[in-house]
């Protein structure tokens, strides 16, 4: 990552830029535009709000059962209280809209799992959801691994593939 937002944008090509600053001046335009970081006393409250914008995509519906939720609960919970993960959240006129948790280390953040609310698709909220991520961390650190996925969008902000190895010892 840059150093400054502007930077970053001009790393991208000419219409992801376009699309990108076209998309945020429409959201910030259409209301109030806020982003919230929970702190750790406020983990325990917002973290439904968390899964509820994760159970609008099917695919996460059908993966997030009972037990994976509460093996993710506490994931979540100890990451940030140990102050190496953070869930935040994109608000539009005060209403969380999108949401992020990420595990953080001294120079890159992991992207583990993000939801929106597909009522706002027309402010491209969970793509805004990733760009204000980037723009707070720009300058603090050096990477944003979105993890494994080949989603289009990852491309569209500037995500490099890489490839993954997988190394077995015995039987």
């Amino acid at each position: 990552l840059d150093t400054s937002f502007e930077n970053y944008l001009m790393k991208l090509n000419k219409k992801n830029r376009h699309e990108i600053r076209r998309k945020m001046k429409k959201l910030e335009s259409a209301g109030n535009v806020s982003f919230k970081k929970c702190k750790n006393n406020e983990v325990e409250e917002w973290i439904e709000i968390f899964f509820n914008l994760m159970l609008h995509n099917p695919e996460k519906k059908i993966f997030l059962t009972e037990k994976r939720k509460a093996f993710m609960k506490n994931i979540i919970l100890n990451s940030v209280e140990n102050e190496f993960g953070e869930l935040n959240f994109l608000l539009f006129n005060e209403v969380p809209v999108a949401t992020t948790f990420f595990f953080k280390q001294k120079s890159k953040l992991s992207i583990y799992n993000s939801g929106y609310d597909p009522h706002y698709s027309v402010y491209s909220v969970g793509l805004m959801n990733h760009i204000y991520n980037i723009k707070n961390y720009l300058g603090k650190i050096q990477v944003i691994d979105f993890l494994r996925g080949s989603e289009d969008y990852k491309f569209r902000i500037g995500c490099v593939s890489s490839n993954l190895l997988t190394l077995s010892l015995g039987d």
